[in-house]
This record gives structure tokens, C-alpha cells and sequence, in this order.
């Protein structure tokens, strides 16, 4: 499995991926989107499996336990133990290949190259049994509205 560096010509792929996925939240814009890249670009990555983007996945640095709010640039913060996995998105193309997996795989391989602890998401859209799967665990932390009704602060030790 290849995974590629996100480059400025991955963007508008990364954006209809998005506007694909989410349903019960609304899209984020691309310059929210591209603020956590450019937080931490070795923890943010896409999958092509010919030559269109079929995946993505952003993760950043986040210091805080309660997770980041959507729609806003992340602030200055100081360094931190923990990524915060923002978004991760498989194409409808190669969904059900186990794609999703090997790039949380990837991720926790490289979240530990980079010295981080754990790796924390909210879970969206029904997605808990998703990530359990994956080893992540609820966290009895209350998140922003903005990621919609039952979402669900998750962790993962690294």
C-alpha cells in the first residue's frame, strides 16, 4: 500500500472526498482543512490507488483533552503528547478493502516515530464500532456541538 505526501494539487480530490463523506456535520473549507496540514504534514497523508486520491487522512499536534472545535483555524499551542486525528476519508471506490485501517496502521507508525503518547479522534456519523475495532476507547469527555449529535471523544495509547 502506497501512501503519498499531500500536495496543493490534492486539495480539490480531498474536498469532494469530504463533501462524499459527511452527512450529519458540514464540510469544513479548504483553509481550515489545510491548517492542520500544515501543522504537522508527516501526519497527514493520502492513498491513490491509480492515480486520483482515493483516501484521506489529517492529523495534528492537540494539547488539550477536549478536542479542537470544526470551522475554526487551529491556535498557537504548546508542544503536545498527543495527535489529534481530524479526518480520515475512503473513497466509495475502495471502501470495504480494509484501506481505512492500514492508514490508522500507518498512522500510529508514524505517531510513535514522532514521539506522541496516544491518538485521539471524535467519532462521527455512527462511526464508535468503526473505531473500537481499531482499538480506540470512548473518553468520558464532552465535545463542541459541531461535530454533531452522538459524537464521541475516542483515544488511542501509542
Amino acid at each position: 500500500m502506497t501512501y503519498y505526501a499531500i500536495e496543493d494539487a490534492s486539495w480539490p480530490e480531498i474536498l469532494t472526498l469530504q463533501n462524499q463523506a459527511y452527512h450529519d456535520v458540514a464540510p469544513e473549507t479548504v483553509d481550515i482543512l489545510k491548517s492542520k496540514w500544515m501543522r504537522s504534514p508527516k501526519s497527514c497523508f493520502v492513498f491513490k490507488q491509480h492515480r486520483a486520491v482515493d483516501a484521506y487522512l489529517l492529523a495534528h499536534p492537540w494539547y488539550d483533552e477536549k478536542p479542537p472545535s470544526l470551522f475554526t483555524l487551529l491556535p498557537e499551542q504548546p508542544p503536545s503528547s498527543s495527535l489529534f486525528l481530524h479526518d480520515l476519508v475512503v473513497s466509495q471506490a475502495v471502501s470495504g478493502q480494509g484501506i481505512g485501517a492500514l492508514m490508522i496502521k500507518r498512522l500510529v507508525e508514524l505517531a510513535t516515530q514522532m514521539g506522541y503518547c496516544r491518538i485521539r479522534l471524535v467519532a462521527v456519523q455512527n462511526s464508535v464500532g468503526f473505531w473500537l475495532k481499531l482499538g480506540f476507547v470512548p473518553k468520558p469527555i464532552k465535545v463542541c456541538k459541531s461535530y454533531g449529535e452522538d459524537a464521541q471523544l475516542m483515544e488511542m495509547k501509542v
